[in-house]
């Protein structure tokens, strides 16, 4: 079974060997081009910065502990965890649309000939077109909020919340 503990030291060794080869692979791939060893340098360092991270948390990280379950924590907790969770999505969503649309609409125009977009949205984009990719955000957002509140609804049910707008 996977700890977080192990998963901290597998993300360490991914991101030490990234630093490792990454540079190796971009000066093999420039094949006698001129040669960007600020940005090798930069990859380099960002995948070591990663790496030294992770280090710090898989040597923090206790042995026996056990990944975040929001179901198996008391309804309190839920419903804390959930209504943070509700005012967080509606910024997000519409802040990672923004920056759908503006790269794709950069793409569309001509300006660059690609840009980098989130797998998902990516193949929205490539098989249903512009506004499907640029509503995958605030859509998953959304949905992610309606099982928020969801969870929200449950945990008052179990706490003995009672509905005092329909009294007589």
């Amino acid at each position: 079974m996977t700890t977080p503990k192990k998963l901290y030291r597998i993300k360490f060794l991914l991101f030490l060997s990234l630093a490792v080869v990454s540079p190796a692979i971009m000066l093999l791939r420039f094949g006698g081009a001129p040669v960007d060893i600020k940005g090798i340098a930069v990859t380099a360092g960002c995948f070591l910065v990663l790496a030294a991270i992770h280090g710090w948390k898989y040597r923090k990280t206790p042995e026996n502990a056990v990944f975040y379950n929001i179901s198996k924590r008391s309804p309190e907790e839920q419903l804390r965890v959930s209504r943070w969770a509700v005012k967080i999505l509606p910024i997000m969503g519409p802040l990672m649309g923004y920056f759908t649309y503006r790269d794709l609409l950069v793409l569309q125009s001509g300006a660059v000939k690609s840009v980098s977009l989130w797998i998902p949205a990516d193949l929205i984009y490539r098989n249903f077109g512009f506004w499907p990719a640029v509503l995958t955000w605030p859509v998953i957002c959304g949905y992610a909020i309606i099982m928020c509140i969801f969870r929200i609804e449950r945990a008052k049910a179990l706490l003995g919340y009672r509905d005092n707008s329909n009294k007589s």
